[in-house]
């Protein structure tokens, strides 16, 4: 028996565009003093999908082969996350913009 949403737990698009939003939330608020919220979010995902797997998948037999699937999922997904955020470091921050100004004054 399988569940629509094995579809969407598996859809890289849906799993980049999730990371894409969280660059934009984390960017918009204030995160410093409630990442620990943040932490706690992934890993009840995280752990979500791994149950998830377990539970509506037929083809996973085994925790492990569920904790595999779940941690394929979260690589890809923090590697997204990881390079939108070192893209619009590198290209569109602010701190980069000053330092190129003051370069620029030499």
């Amino acid at each position: 028996m399988s569940y629509g949403i094995m579809e969407l737990v598996h859809s890289k698009t849906l799993i980049a565009s999730l990371a894409l939003a969280t660059h934009y939330a984390l960017h918009r608020s204030d995160w410093d003093n409630t990442f620990h919220t943040v932490i706690g979010a992934w890993t009840v995902a995280f752990g979500g999908i791994a149950t998830l797997e377990y539970v509506a998948d037929t083809s996973t037999k085994s925790l492990g082969a569920a904790f595999q699937l779940a941690a394929r999922t979260a690589t890809f997904y923090f590697a997204i996350l990881v390079a939108s955020i070192l893209l619009h470091r590198g290209f569109f921050h602010r701190l980069r913009k000053a330092s190129t100004s003051l370069t620029l004054n030499k």
